[in-house]
């Protein structure tokens, strides 16, 4: 609920000041791409969307400190294991920086995500961010997980604020694009 009355207040204030234009703070680049691979993974192309926002500003050529690579930043272990899966040939690591190659792994990355953790968006984010190994331990722990299934707080700031980041996100592309994508 805090996520949803936050997006609203940031809503009314942009119209309050006579901010029109959403969409240059959500863009949609690279949409068709995304919508490719989102229909291949059976996942919501806007919750792509609002992982590259997050992740890198829709800059192709950003790396990360700790060296991910691309629209979707990702890491060059993760990219190999997944490029094996999906059967990518040949796969060399500077192929991140291409926007499609990047795409097509990052989405089959969080849909395989996605599965892992029943559909739910704050594990799936925070195992994106923090690592599977750790959101696994997360929910096996109280203090983390009431349910076993869903992640109530994290012991990383970091991850808290990539997951609060990725659903604000994502409330903002269905704001203001809900329904409007298959057009």
């Amino acid at each position: 609920m805090k996520i949803r009355n936050f997006v609203l207040i940031v809503v009314i204030i942009l119209v309050v000041i006579g901010y029109n234009n959403l969409d240059l703070l959500f863009p949609m680049n690279h949409y068709d791409t995304v919508l490719k691979y989102a229909t291949i993974q059976q996942i919501d192309p806007l919750f792509v969307m609002s992982v590259i926002k997050t992740e890198s500003g829709f800059k192709e050529e950003a790396v990360s400190k700790k060296s991910a690579k691309g629209l979707m930043q990702i890491t060059d272990d993760t990219a190999n294991w997944c490029a094996e899966k999906i059967g990518i040939s040949n796969f060399d690591t500077d192929m991140l920086f291409d926007a499609e190659t990047n795409i097509r792994i990052g989405t089959f990355y969080l849909g395989y995500l996605l599965n892992r953790y029943d559909g739910d968006i704050s594990c799936a984010a925070a195992a994106y961010n923090a690592g599977m190994g750790n959101v696994d331990k997360w929910l096996k722990d109280t203090t983390y997980s009431k349910d076993g299934k869903t992640i109530d707080r994290t012991p990383f700031g970091e991850t808290t604020a990539y997951i609060n980041k990725i659903k604000f996100n994502y409330k903002m592309y269905n704001l203001i694009y809900g329904g409007k994508t298959n057009e």
